[in-house]
């Protein structure tokens, strides 16, 4: 009778432990990737079986066949449960089979199939004077980062690369948004010192012999924030290297530049509101009587008066600044209102690096592609603006924001179209019905259209450390391979200037690379088997 007690004992405990599982069970399906992998206890997971046990929340868990098969009935009709079950049962092998060897996240091949190679990198294009600037912030504010392929070239943005850590630039992050195509995000500011009051004085005496009268101007008429710039820190460097007088000084640069303008530096930014308001006096103009005419004018005036924005250059300032600021839509070198604006509209942006990886392929060497769509997309503009009387190249703008603003409303495109050629200030275009399909062919075509790189733009302040190397000109300057080695950066290429060579130096950094895969319950493969992933909690 006392085993039969004890056995009912135990049946019940196990029941009493396997019941709560329904819930706990879905914690510890959640915290697999970290238990199985060592990187972390059951027991240190919040909410997991394990916790709840050792802290005395649940029974123990009994031994013997009997009980544990009762723990395991009682837990398994919830999904979780269910899962845990074929785990335990050997049913989903993918978890253990030499998973010692195998990174977070990745599969052996003989589970998954061949992956794609791991050719994919992060780079963040930058130059001397930008160099300059994230060092005396501290870090980068809101970087502009492309994602490529080993052998696809990416010229433009700056003749130094830097080599991004997959690991710090995970696109599941909220504040790390990655796109799949040039999203023409904006650009981080420039910052600039402004001259000190006798700044021109003192050039004025040292220099004034030499062809200098535009500096000096320059100098005592820009001696304000709001009237200072960057381009004039830049046009005082290069006199000052090519002045004799300086030369035969010996004095270096940098007293020079800081004996002639203040310590602080600022930046100007444009209010995050301005395009939107001003296209939409815009339209507003279109209908206007002159009396409302006269008013939108004013508006405008008033608008144009607050554009731009001053503050001190501090790198969690900068950064609040780019998050706030919206996307303009259109590619580098093609304009704000061709067709790279109406790409960067049909820009989606990437969930994780799996979905990266299934659009891999249409990272290509673009060459002329985009001259192909761009001469496709005018000529569309220009079969409708054609029909207005006066200035088509006014017409074409008009039509180039109607295609804009269909694609932004979402949904069915040719509805979308429909309903907005019936607009006041779009209906003089006596827009067809055969004008909507070519349109939509135009946009669907597009939207396949093979790109040179996938933009990424963290909403953050990005830290030197998560570069992990960099690809620099030989003609680098020693101060800025200093600057990079004194932040962290020890993994410095050097190569002849040129785009060949460039792609050439990629290859000492193929530990960097990275292809992303699907592994069942363990999530996706990212880096080499020497790295592992970190996962991240926000």
């Amino acid at each position: 009778m006392d085993e039969l007690d004890q056995l009912l004992k135990k049946l019940g405990l196990s029941v009493a432990r396997g019941v709560p599982q329904l819930a706990t069970g879905f914690i510890d399906l959640a915290g697999l990737p970290l238990t199985l992998t060592g990187m972390q206890r059951p027991e240190d997971i919040v909410g997991s079986t394990a916790y709840l046990t050792e802290r005395g929340f649940l029974p123990p868990p009994q031994t013997g066949l009997l009980n544990e098969t009762a723990e395991l009935i009682s837990s398994a009709v919830s999904p979780a449960g269910a899962a845990k079950g074929l785990l335990a049962a050997g049913v989903i092998p993918v978890i253990k089979k030499g998973l010692d060897d195998v990174p977070v996240g990745t599969a052996t091949t003989e589970e998954m199939g061949q992956q794609s190679p791991k050719d994919m990198l992060i780079l963040h294009k930058t130059d001397e004077d930008k160099l300059r600037d994230a060092d005396y912030l501290g870090g980068f504010a809101s970087p502009s980062l492309a994602v490529v392929r080993e052998n696809v070239p990416l010229s433009g943005f700056g003749d130094i690369s830097l080599i991004g850590d997959p690991k710090q630039f995970d696109p599941k992050m909220r504040n790390n948004p990655f796109y799949s195509s040039d999203a023409y995000t904006p650009r981080s500011p420039q910052s600039y010192r402004v001259p000190k009051k006798d700044a021109w004085k003192k050039f004025q005496e040292r220099y004034g012999h030499e062809d200098s009268n535009y500096l000096i101007y320059q100098l005592e008429n820009k001696a304000t924030k709001s009237k200072a710039h960057s381009g004039l820190e830049s046009d005082v460097e290069r006199f000052l290297l090519r002045s004799k007088t300086f030369k035969e000084s010996g004095k270096s640069l940098r007293d020079e530049m800081d004996d002639l303008f203040g310590e602080t530096r600022y930046f100007e930014y444009e209010n995050p509101t301005y395009e939107r308001n001003m296209e939409m006096l815009n339209k507003r103009l279109k209908t206007a009587s002159p009396i409302e005419s006269e008013a939108i004018y004013r508006q405008m005036d008033r608008l144009e008066r607050n554009r731009y924005k001053v503050k001190p250059y501090e790198l969690g300032t900068v950064a609040n600044v780019m998050k706030r600021m919206p996307q303009v839509g259109g590619e580098e070198g093609m304009g704000s209102k061709g067709v790279g604006r109406l790409k960067a509209a049909l820009t989606e942006r990437f969930k994780n690096f799996d979905e990266m990886k299934k659009k891999r392929e249409e990272i290509q060497d673009v060459g002329t592609i985009k001259d192909e769509f761009k001469d496709r997309y005018n000529e569309q503009l220009l079969k409708i603006a054609g029909r207005l009387e006066g200035n088509s190249f006014g017409g074409m703008d008009n039509v180039a924001d109607f295609m804009f603003d269909a694609v932004k409303q979402g949904g069915d495109l040719r509805d979308a179209m429909s309903r907005l050629r019936k607009k006041e200030y779009y209906e003089s275009y006596k827009i067809t019905d055969d004008d909507i399909d070519q349109m939509v062919t135009l946009v669907n075509d597009l939207k396949k259209a093979p790109v040179g790189y996938f933009e990424g733009k963290p909403t953050r302040a990005v830290d030197f450390s998560e570069f992990a190397g960099a690809i620099v000109p030989e003609d680098t300057s020693d101060e800025i391979i200093g600057l990079l080695q004194d932040r962290g950066i020890k993994r410095i290429e050097k190569m002849p200037r040129g785009v060949e060579n460039d792609l050439a130096k990629r290859k000492a950094f193929r530990d960097l690379m990275f292809s992303a895969g699907g592994a069942g319950l363990l999530g996706y493969g990212l880096l080499d088997d020497e790295e592992p992933i970190n996962y991240y909690v926000q």
